[in-house]
């Protein structure tokens, strides 16, 4: 099984280019990798970013202000991007070689499948799933398929986490005894005036 887990987004799209895995095209001259985001606010924005020599060539969200942000960012450097409010259509793209899903976690499962199922080689924001059978059809399915699918732990990557890492690890913040930290994502709360 081609299962990685803890990759890191960039890492995954640079090393694997197109008709390594899962793909029967020839790999382009360029070895450039056609990468889509499918949730392209907060994290997906960020996971994008990270993809560095990679070309975003399509973009996914069911926020059109968000998704109009996110092109308009990407066309004002030079790129090309189609965009799309639904990924089952995005999903009928052959230009695409790999998919970025940042998307909340309970629609996870159902868009990594129907990725995997399409072809794509898939890199999934963490959870994967919701549980041990969701995450066992999604390995069937890898395994199936040929498709490379990797399990981010973005934070790690995160630009704030690297620079609180190097803080550390340089000794400018000083002993560490205690970390305390509190991350509130916003579609998972409700506003206290309702």
């Amino acid at each position: 099984m081609r299962l990685m887990v803890e990759a890191a987004t960039a890492a995954v799209f640079t090393i694997l280019p197109s008709g390594l895995y899962g793909k029967t095209r020839k790999i382009r001259p360029s070895d450039r990798v056609n990468v889509a985001g499918v949730g392209v606010g907060g994290m997906g924005r960020a996971n994008l970013q990270q993809l560095g020599s990679q070309n975003i060539v399509a973009l996914c969200d069911v926020d059109q202000r968000v998704l109009k942000n996110m092109a308009d960012a990407l066309k004002s450097q030079g790129q090309k991007v189609d965009t799309y409010t639904d990924y089952r259509k995005l999903l009928e793209d052959k230009n695409i070689d790999g998919v970025s899903i940042a998307t909340p976690n309970h629609t996870h499962f159902d868009i990594a499948m129907q990725a995997i199922e399409a072809g794509f080689n898939v890199v999934c924001d963490k959870p994967m799933t919701f549980d041990l059978a969701q995450a066992e059809k999604l390995a069937e399915a890898v395994d199936k398929s040929g498709v490379v699918f990797a399990v981010t732990h973005t934070y790690t990557g995160y630009p704030l986490v690297r620079q609180a890492r190097e803080m550390i690890a340089s000794g400018e913040l000083g002993e560490i005894n205690a970390v305390r930290a509190c991350y509130i994502q916003g579609w998972l709360r409700t506003r206290l005036e309702s």
